[in-house]
Protein backbone atom coordinates (compact mmCIF):
# COMPACT_ATOMS: atom_id res chain seq x y z
CA UNK A 1 0.00 0.00 0.00
CA UNK A 2 3.03 2.39 0.80
CA UNK A 3 4.29 1.81 -2.57
CA UNK A 4 1.06 2.71 -4.47
CA UNK A 5 0.70 5.37 -2.41
CA UNK A 6 4.21 6.87 -3.44
CA UNK A 7 4.19 5.85 -6.98
CA UNK A 8 0.56 7.57 -7.02
CA UNK A 9 2.22 11.14 -5.45
CA UNK A 10 4.99 10.60 -8.24
CA UNK A 11 2.63 10.07 -10.90
CA UNK A 12 0.19 13.09 -9.59
CA UNK A 13 3.51 15.35 -9.56
CA UNK A 14 4.49 14.48 -12.57
CA UNK A 15 0.61 15.82 -13.96
CA UNK A 16 1.47 18.98 -12.34
CA UNK A 17 4.75 19.66 -13.88
CA UNK A 18 3.26 18.27 -17.64
CA UNK A 19 0.00 20.72 -17.37
CA UNK A 20 3.03 23.56 -16.25
CA UNK A 21 5.01 22.73 -19.59
CA UNK A 22 2.01 22.41 -21.12
CA UNK A 23 1.06 25.94 -20.72
CA UNK A 24 4.71 27.22 -21.17
CA UNK A 25 5.18 26.20 -24.73
CA UNK A 26 1.93 26.38 -26.06
CA UNK A 27 0.75 29.08 -24.57
CA UNK A 28 3.00 31.95 -25.15
CA UNK A 29 6.58 32.34 -27.24
CA UNK A 30 8.00 33.99 -23.88
CA UNK A 31 12.20 33.42 -23.53
CA UNK A 32 11.36 33.33 -19.50
CA UNK A 33 8.66 30.98 -20.12
CA UNK A 34 10.96 28.80 -22.57
CA UNK A 35 13.62 28.36 -19.56
CA UNK A 36 10.78 27.69 -16.95
CA UNK A 37 9.68 24.50 -19.56
CA UNK A 38 13.30 23.40 -20.77
CA UNK A 39 14.27 23.46 -16.95
CA UNK A 40 11.41 21.05 -16.05
CA UNK A 41 12.01 18.83 -18.88
CA UNK A 42 15.77 18.73 -18.49
CA UNK A 43 14.11 17.18 -14.48
CA UNK A 44 11.77 14.87 -16.22
CA UNK A 45 14.51 13.42 -18.47
CA UNK A 46 17.62 13.37 -16.64
CA UNK A 47 15.31 11.50 -13.47
CA UNK A 48 13.66 9.46 -15.85
CA UNK A 49 10.33 10.76 -13.88
CA UNK A 50 8.35 9.61 -16.94
CA UNK A 51 8.58 5.81 -15.90
CA UNK A 52 6.40 7.26 -13.23
CA UNK A 53 3.40 7.57 -15.94
CA UNK A 54 4.30 4.34 -17.55
CA UNK A 55 6.30 5.43 -20.31
CA UNK A 56 9.61 3.65 -21.04
CA UNK A 57 11.39 6.58 -22.98
CA UNK A 58 11.31 10.32 -22.97
CA UNK A 59 10.34 10.20 -26.87
CA UNK A 60 7.03 8.35 -25.80
CA UNK A 61 6.18 10.52 -23.10
CA UNK A 62 7.04 13.53 -25.11
CA UNK A 63 4.48 12.13 -27.61
CA UNK A 64 1.78 11.09 -25.78
CA UNK A 65 1.79 13.70 -22.96
CA UNK A 66 2.44 17.03 -24.71
CA UNK A 67 2.17 16.06 -27.99
CA UNK A 68 5.40 17.25 -29.23
CA UNK A 69 8.48 16.33 -30.61
CA UNK A 70 12.58 15.52 -29.09
CA UNK A 71 13.70 17.85 -31.21
CA UNK A 72 11.58 21.22 -30.21
CA UNK A 73 12.01 19.90 -25.94
CA UNK A 74 15.47 19.65 -26.76
CA UNK A 75 15.10 23.39 -27.78
CA UNK A 76 14.17 24.31 -24.39
CA UNK A 77 16.16 21.88 -22.45
CA UNK A 78 19.31 23.88 -24.25
CA UNK A 79 17.46 26.95 -23.70
CA UNK A 80 18.19 26.04 -19.66
CA UNK A 81 21.81 24.79 -20.00
CA UNK A 82 22.88 27.54 -22.01
CA UNK A 83 21.03 30.49 -20.38
CA UNK A 84 21.17 32.26 -16.46
CA UNK A 85 17.82 33.03 -15.92
CA UNK A 86 18.76 36.31 -14.43
CA UNK A 87 20.00 37.36 -17.92
CA UNK A 88 17.20 37.06 -20.03
CA UNK A 89 15.07 40.07 -20.45
CA UNK A 90 11.00 39.68 -19.70
CA UNK A 91 10.13 40.31 -23.06
CA UNK A 92 12.37 38.31 -24.91
CA UNK A 93 10.86 35.62 -26.70
CA UNK A 94 12.13 31.78 -27.29
CA UNK A 95 12.93 32.18 -31.18
CA UNK A 96 15.09 35.10 -30.49
CA UNK A 97 17.15 32.84 -27.40
CA UNK A 98 17.55 29.88 -30.26
CA UNK A 99 19.20 32.46 -32.31
CA UNK A 100 21.23 33.40 -29.88
CA UNK A 101 22.27 29.84 -28.60
CA UNK A 102 24.10 29.77 -31.88
CA UNK A 103 26.13 32.65 -31.52
CA UNK A 104 29.82 32.87 -29.52
CA UNK A 105 29.19 33.42 -26.18
CA UNK A 106 30.51 36.69 -26.03
CA UNK A 107 28.58 38.19 -28.54
CA UNK A 108 25.30 36.29 -27.25
CA UNK A 109 26.12 37.65 -23.84
CA UNK A 110 26.28 41.02 -24.68
CA UNK A 111 22.85 41.56 -26.77
CA UNK A 112 21.27 39.90 -24.27
CA UNK A 113 22.61 42.77 -21.76
CA UNK A 114 20.79 45.21 -24.20
CA UNK A 115 18.14 43.28 -24.98
CA UNK A 116 17.58 43.40 -20.99
CA UNK A 117 17.68 46.38 -20.67
CA UNK A 118 15.37 47.41 -23.70
CA UNK A 119 12.65 45.39 -22.11
CA UNK A 120 13.20 46.67 -19.03
CA UNK A 121 12.18 50.37 -19.80
CA UNK A 122 9.50 48.73 -22.05
CA UNK A 123 8.05 47.19 -19.50
CA UNK A 124 8.30 50.16 -16.78
CA UNK A 125 6.60 52.38 -19.71
CA UNK A 126 3.86 50.02 -19.95
CA UNK A 127 3.13 49.72 -16.57
CA UNK A 128 2.66 53.29 -15.98
CA UNK A 129 0.33 53.42 -18.88
CA UNK A 130 -1.89 50.76 -16.81
CA UNK A 131 -1.55 52.87 -13.64
CA UNK A 132 -3.02 55.85 -15.30
CA UNK A 133 -5.95 53.93 -16.20
CA UNK A 134 -5.52 52.63 -19.89
CA UNK A 135 -7.79 50.21 -21.08
CA UNK A 136 -5.33 48.77 -23.50
CA UNK A 137 -1.94 49.14 -24.14
CA UNK A 138 -1.35 50.35 -27.32
CA UNK A 139 1.24 48.39 -28.36
CA UNK A 140 0.29 45.44 -31.02
CA UNK A 141 2.16 42.17 -30.57
CA UNK A 142 3.33 39.55 -32.96
CA UNK A 143 4.62 37.44 -30.52
CA UNK A 144 1.48 37.24 -27.89
CA UNK A 145 3.48 37.59 -24.88
CA UNK A 146 1.00 38.69 -22.38
CA UNK A 147 1.80 41.83 -19.67
CA UNK A 148 -0.54 39.69 -17.23
CA UNK A 149 2.31 37.82 -16.51
CA UNK A 150 3.91 41.56 -15.24
CA UNK A 151 0.92 43.07 -13.70
CA UNK A 152 -0.38 43.11 -10.11
CA UNK A 153 -3.36 40.78 -9.12
CA UNK A 154 -5.13 43.64 -8.75
CA UNK A 155 -4.96 45.28 -11.72
CA UNK A 156 -5.58 41.94 -13.70
CA UNK A 157 -8.97 41.68 -11.89
CA UNK A 158 -10.27 45.23 -12.76
CA UNK A 159 -9.35 44.36 -16.39
CA UNK A 160 -10.18 41.06 -16.72
CA UNK A 161 -11.85 41.50 -19.88
CA UNK A 162 -9.71 43.34 -21.49
CA UNK A 163 -6.69 41.79 -23.26
CA UNK A 164 -2.93 43.43 -22.01
CA UNK A 165 -0.47 42.40 -24.40
CA UNK A 166 2.96 43.96 -24.96
CA UNK A 167 5.74 43.03 -27.71
CA UNK A 168 9.94 43.46 -27.43
CA UNK A 169 11.15 46.67 -28.98
CA UNK A 170 13.01 44.60 -31.33
CA UNK A 171 12.70 41.75 -33.72
CA UNK A 172 14.53 38.50 -34.70
CA UNK A 173 16.23 41.17 -37.60
CA UNK A 174 17.49 43.12 -35.04
CA UNK A 175 19.49 40.61 -33.35
CA UNK A 176 20.77 39.09 -36.55
CA UNK A 177 21.81 42.68 -37.76
CA UNK A 178 23.28 43.22 -34.41
CA UNK A 179 24.84 39.99 -34.24
CA UNK A 180 26.78 40.24 -37.66
CA UNK A 181 28.06 43.53 -36.71
CA UNK A 182 29.64 42.02 -34.30
CA UNK A 183 30.87 39.17 -35.70
CA UNK A 184 32.57 41.46 -38.60
CA UNK A 185 34.40 43.79 -35.01
CA UNK A 186 35.23 40.57 -33.10
CA UNK A 187 37.45 38.86 -37.24
CA UNK A 188 38.49 42.34 -37.27
CA UNK A 189 40.37 42.01 -33.74
CA UNK A 190 37.92 44.89 -31.91
CA UNK A 191 36.83 43.50 -28.25
CA UNK A 192 33.37 42.91 -27.88
CA UNK A 193 32.30 45.62 -25.00
CA UNK A 194 28.81 46.72 -23.44
CA UNK A 195 29.24 49.37 -25.42
CA UNK A 196 30.28 48.09 -29.16
CA UNK A 197 26.80 45.75 -28.34
CA UNK A 198 24.82 48.71 -27.50
CA UNK A 199 25.94 50.63 -30.75
CA UNK A 200 25.34 47.43 -32.60
CA UNK A 201 21.99 47.62 -31.42
CA UNK A 202 21.66 51.53 -32.07
CA UNK A 203 22.32 50.86 -36.19
CA UNK A 204 20.43 47.58 -36.26
CA UNK A 205 17.86 49.86 -34.75
CA UNK A 206 17.65 52.98 -37.09
CA UNK A 207 17.98 50.15 -40.10
CA UNK A 208 14.98 48.84 -38.95
CA UNK A 209 12.64 51.43 -37.50
CA UNK A 210 10.91 52.41 -40.90
CA UNK A 211 9.84 49.04 -41.17
CA UNK A 212 8.40 48.26 -37.56
CA UNK A 213 6.74 45.49 -37.48
CA UNK A 214 4.12 45.85 -40.44
CA UNK A 215 2.03 42.92 -41.58
CA UNK A 216 3.70 40.23 -43.79
CA UNK A 217 2.09 40.70 -46.73
CA UNK A 218 0.73 38.24 -48.58
CA UNK A 219 1.93 36.36 -52.07
CA UNK A 220 -0.43 38.69 -54.25
CA UNK A 221 -0.05 41.85 -52.27
CA UNK A 222 1.10 44.68 -54.42
CA UNK A 223 2.88 48.28 -53.77
CA UNK A 224 1.38 51.48 -53.98
CA UNK A 225 1.14 53.02 -57.80
CA UNK A 226 4.53 53.27 -59.27
CA UNK A 227 4.65 57.26 -60.33
CA UNK A 228 8.75 57.89 -61.41
CA UNK A 229 9.96 61.30 -62.15
CA UNK A 230 12.06 59.73 -64.93
CA UNK A 231 11.41 57.04 -67.15
CA UNK A 232 8.12 57.65 -67.42
CA UNK A 233 7.53 54.90 -69.88
CA UNK A 234 8.30 52.30 -67.39
CA UNK A 235 4.79 53.03 -65.74
CA UNK A 236 3.09 51.82 -68.60
CA UNK A 237 5.71 48.76 -67.97
CA UNK A 238 5.24 47.94 -64.52
CA UNK A 239 2.35 49.26 -62.48
CA UNK A 240 3.22 49.07 -58.78
CA UNK A 241 5.82 49.49 -56.41
CA UNK A 242 8.09 46.30 -55.25
CA UNK A 243 8.10 45.28 -51.82
CA UNK A 244 10.34 42.64 -52.27
CA UNK A 245 13.33 41.00 -53.57
CA UNK A 246 11.60 39.09 -56.11
CA UNK A 247 9.30 42.41 -57.32
CA UNK A 248 12.58 44.17 -57.75
CA UNK A 249 14.26 41.75 -59.66
CA UNK A 250 11.18 41.76 -62.43
CA UNK A 251 11.11 45.49 -62.20
CA UNK A 252 15.23 45.80 -62.73
CA UNK A 253 14.81 43.52 -65.55
CA UNK A 254 11.89 45.25 -67.47
CA UNK A 255 13.47 48.81 -67.01
CA UNK A 256 16.98 47.52 -67.95
CA UNK A 257 16.73 48.72 -71.40
CA UNK A 258 15.82 52.25 -70.66
CA UNK A 259 18.62 52.60 -67.92
CA UNK A 260 21.39 50.75 -70.52
CA UNK A 261 22.75 54.88 -71.63
CA UNK A 262 22.83 56.32 -68.08
CA UNK A 263 26.40 56.57 -67.15
CA UNK A 264 27.87 56.42 -62.99
CA UNK A 265 30.96 56.56 -61.32
CA UNK A 266 32.02 53.30 -60.11
CA UNK A 267 35.35 54.20 -58.40
CA UNK A 268 37.94 56.09 -59.23
CA UNK A 269 39.22 55.49 -62.26
CA UNK A 270 36.04 53.58 -63.65
CA UNK A 271 32.90 55.24 -65.41
CA UNK A 272 30.40 52.46 -66.15
CA UNK A 273 27.12 51.98 -68.31
CA UNK A 274 24.66 48.48 -68.25
CA UNK A 275 25.27 46.39 -71.50
CA UNK A 276 23.76 42.94 -70.92
CA UNK A 277 22.27 40.47 -67.81
CA UNK A 278 24.33 37.62 -68.04
CA UNK A 279 22.23 36.13 -65.75
CA UNK A 280 20.05 35.84 -62.86
CA UNK A 281 20.07 32.75 -60.06
CA UNK A 282 18.97 32.09 -56.50
CA UNK A 283 22.44 31.45 -55.57
CA UNK A 284 24.42 34.32 -53.96
CA UNK A 285 25.28 36.58 -55.59
CA UNK A 286 22.18 37.33 -57.72
CA UNK A 287 23.61 37.89 -61.08
CA UNK A 288 25.88 38.54 -63.01
CA UNK A 289 26.01 42.05 -65.19
CA UNK A 290 28.37 43.17 -68.15
CA UNK A 291 29.38 46.76 -68.50
CA UNK A 292 31.22 48.88 -70.53
CA UNK A 293 33.72 50.83 -68.58
CA UNK A 294 34.18 54.25 -70.75
CA UNK A 295 36.89 55.32 -69.65
CA UNK A 296 39.14 52.15 -70.19
CA UNK A 297 37.04 51.12 -73.17
CA UNK A 298 36.42 47.69 -72.19
CA UNK A 299 33.77 45.50 -71.08
CA UNK A 300 33.60 43.65 -67.36
CA UNK A 301 31.52 41.43 -65.82
CA UNK A 302 30.27 42.61 -62.43
CA UNK A 303 28.72 40.07 -59.63
CA UNK A 304 25.55 41.94 -58.22
CA UNK A 305 23.32 40.78 -55.55
CA UNK A 306 19.59 42.09 -55.48
CA UNK A 307 17.86 42.84 -52.52
CA UNK A 308 14.69 44.88 -51.92
CA UNK A 309 16.16 46.66 -48.48
CA UNK A 310 20.14 47.33 -48.57
CA UNK A 311 19.99 46.55 -45.04
CA UNK A 312 19.20 42.48 -45.86
CA UNK A 313 22.78 42.25 -47.55
CA UNK A 314 23.42 42.49 -43.55
CA UNK A 315 20.48 40.15 -42.14
CA UNK A 316 20.98 37.62 -44.79
CA UNK A 317 24.58 37.64 -43.65
CA UNK A 318 26.48 37.78 -47.05
CA UNK A 319 29.19 39.88 -45.74
CA UNK A 320 30.44 36.40 -44.40
CA UNK A 321 30.45 34.92 -47.91
CA UNK A 322 33.83 34.31 -49.16
CA UNK A 323 32.36 34.68 -53.03
CA UNK A 324 33.07 38.18 -54.04
CA UNK A 325 29.73 40.71 -54.69
CA UNK A 326 30.62 43.93 -56.89
CA UNK A 327 27.49 45.78 -56.13
CA UNK A 328 24.20 45.47 -54.51
CA UNK A 329 20.86 47.25 -56.19
CA UNK A 330 18.50 47.59 -53.91
CA UNK A 331 15.03 49.34 -53.79
CA UNK A 332 15.51 51.39 -50.56
CA UNK A 333 18.61 51.71 -49.35
CA UNK A 334 18.92 52.07 -45.74
CA UNK A 335 22.59 51.74 -44.93
CA UNK A 336 24.72 53.98 -43.59
CA UNK A 337 28.38 52.32 -44.53
CA UNK A 338 30.21 55.12 -42.59
CA UNK A 339 28.44 53.04 -39.82
CA UNK A 340 29.11 49.57 -40.52
CA UNK A 341 32.60 50.19 -41.26
CA UNK A 342 32.98 51.18 -37.72
CA UNK A 343 32.71 47.20 -37.04
CA UNK A 344 35.09 45.90 -40.25
CA UNK A 345 32.58 45.02 -42.18
CA UNK A 346 32.63 45.71 -45.70
CA UNK A 347 29.54 46.78 -48.02
CA UNK A 348 30.04 47.14 -51.74
CA UNK A 349 28.81 50.03 -53.43
CA UNK A 350 24.56 50.52 -53.88
CA UNK A 351 22.51 51.71 -56.59
CA UNK A 352 19.13 52.82 -55.09
CA UNK A 353 16.39 51.84 -58.09
CA UNK A 354 13.40 54.34 -55.84
CA UNK A 355 16.55 57.08 -56.07
CA UNK A 356 17.19 56.91 -60.22
CA UNK A 357 13.74 56.99 -60.78
CA UNK A 358 13.35 60.16 -58.69
CA UNK A 359 16.53 61.86 -59.94
CA UNK A 360 17.70 59.62 -63.15
CA UNK A 361 20.60 59.83 -61.71
CA UNK A 362 23.16 56.67 -60.63
CA UNK A 363 24.77 57.58 -57.92
CA UNK A 364 26.53 54.93 -55.47
CA UNK A 365 26.41 55.05 -51.89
Amino acid sequence: MLDDNINYEKSSELDKKTERIDKLINKTNSGKSAFSAGKLLYEIREKKEFINKGYNSFSFYLKNELRTSDAKANSYINIYRIYDEDDIGDLILVTHLLYLAEQDEDIREKILLVAKEIDKKTTNTNHQKVEKGSNKIENPTKADVSLKNNLPSNEISKNENKTFKIRPEYDKDYLTASVNLLNSAKNDGQKITDELAKTAFDISTKINQERGFEKIKLPNSFGKKLEPKYFLELSDLYKNEPINEYNLVALFCIMFHLIKTTEFKYNKNSILRFNSINFVRAEFPDAEIEFYDINKQRYSNLSVEFEFRSSNYIMHEHPKSQINCNLIICWENNLNKKDIEKFGMKIPPIISISELLKTGKIELC
